[in-house]
């Protein structure tokens, strides 16, 4: 039966591609609009999906078999004339097909034990974010942009509002919440995904609403509201100002709001203290960024994509194995800044914020209650790893040695040191 299923799911995929590029052919349906029927449509059947499967190998196999499938409905005989015609109207460049079935996937292992974490985000993602870009076609007039393309602020308001009252829908049909809870939780999940949603780029918000969307729901499901509206005041209050400094900061009002607001989703994710050591690897890249550098475009924007997968993978090992991960996160986002600084030939400042880096990712390891006892092996591992993340780049960079994606190398080696001392302490 699960092997039907699995089928029958792929077949739907197919036919839902296939009938809606025959209906944008036949009706010349506007692309947008004939790529949110394919997002609805198939949205409202994942939806089912805890329904029909009780384990997450067959929701997996279906994702990973949609991926290929949708690969190779971006090939370039089947982009405007076949099967992809649906999805590949729009004059933008997108993954948002490919992130949709990733997505989908990961809320499976995430939340499919606890429902109400699978659907809020699926749900929003489904029929919020294409009422956004509908309306968005249709009325949008206070436009602004975003990486190359452009967004409306009538769009947002329309995705705050249908998010709102799909998530306080979903909390009392599928949660034991407090009525104020639900209002005070449901006004904050559809802040957030608004934010996160009006600032992505090519597709990104396919990845970053429900992701971002699941941990904030996660981890405030049963948070009184006093503590709820103390979380959104920080993060509102953490955005105005990142706005109001963007141009001393010598960034755009884009940059500026997706950085504040993957630090407010950090802190609402996990807790206040965990925004510490991110953002100073964000004030890091500020000091050592080479204004002139025109030959990658969005310098900016690809370090908080940078941030974002980083801070997602360590949130996903702690989901999958029994092991801590909140000071692996902090070891390795402190390697991030200090190898942005020695990649960029700031050797002095990099080894001059080593102090600073091992202070915050030990303080809060040293303010326990209890106070644990003193780990000297831990805490050397991680001053040397900050060393090496601090001097390494700087070296490679005077041998001329390419550093791909701006330290990665040293951040593996600060995630292989961290699991190891997870593994061995």
């Amino acid at each position: 039966m699960t092997a039907l299923l699995m089928i029958g799911s792929i077949v739907l995929l197919v036919a839902v591609l296939g009938a809606v590029a025959w209906g944008a052919r036949r009706w010349q349906l506007h692309p947008e609009v004939a790529r949110k029927t394919i997002h609805v449509g198939l949205g409202l059947y994942c939806l089912t999906l805890p329904a029909l499967f009780d384990r997450t190998g067959p929701v997996l196999g279906i994702c990973g078999m949609a991926v290929i499938l949708l690969l190779a409905a971006r090939a370039a005989k089947q982009r405007h004339a076949g099967l992809g015609a649906g999805l590949h109207g729009v004059a933008r460049e997108s993954y948002g097909e490919l992130l949709f079935a990733i997505s989908v996937a990961l809320l499976f292992v995430f939340g499919h034990r606890n429902l109400v974490t699978y659907l809020v985000p699926l749900a929003i993602l489904t029929l919020s974010d294409a009422a956004a870009a509908l309306v968005g076609i249709r009325y949008g007039h206070a436009r602004f942009r975003v990486e190359e393309g452009v967004k409306s602020l009538e769009g947002a308001a329309i995705f705050l509002l249908t998010a709102w009252i799909i998530t306080m829908s979903l909390l009392l049909d599928f949660s034991e919440a407090p009525r104020l809870n639900v209002i005070v939780l449901g006004g904050l999940i559809a802040l957030y995904g608004t934010l996160v949603e009006a600032q992505s780029w090519r597709g990104w918000d396919n990845f970053f609403v429900p992701m971002a969307i699941h941990m904030v729901l996660s981890n405030n499901l049963e948070a009184p509201p006093s503590l709820l509206l103390e979380g959104a005041g920080i993060g509102i209050a953490g955005l105005a100002a990142m706005l109001l400094l963007r141009r001393r900061l010598g960034l755009d009002a884009h940059a500026a709001g997706f950085m504040a607001t993957v630090l407010a989703t950090i802190g609402m994710a996990s807790s206040t203290w965990n925004v510490v050591v991110p953002a100073l690897a964000l004030g890091c890249h500020l000091l050592a960024r080479d204004p002139d550098d025109g030959l990658r475009p969005y310098p900016h924007l690809r370090l908080a994509l940078v941030m974002v997968l980083l801070a997602f993978a360590w949130y996903l090992f702690g989901v999958l194995t029994p092991y801590p991960t909140v000071y692996a996160f902090n070891v390795s986002f402190a390697a991030l800044g200090l190898a942005l600084l020695g990649s960029r030939g700031r050797i002095w400042l990099a080894l001059a914020m080593v102090p600073v880096f091992w202070v915050a990712v030990a303080a809060r390891w040293l303010l326990q209650a209890p106070a644990p006892p003193f780990d000297a092996a831990n805490m050397e591992m991680r001053l040397c790893i900050l060393l090496l993340a601090a001097a390494v780049p700087s070296a490679a960079r005077r041998l001329s040695w390419r550093i791909a994606g701006e330290g990665l190398g040293l951040l593996a080696l600060a995630a292989g040191g961290a699991t190891l001392r997870s593994l061995l302490w």
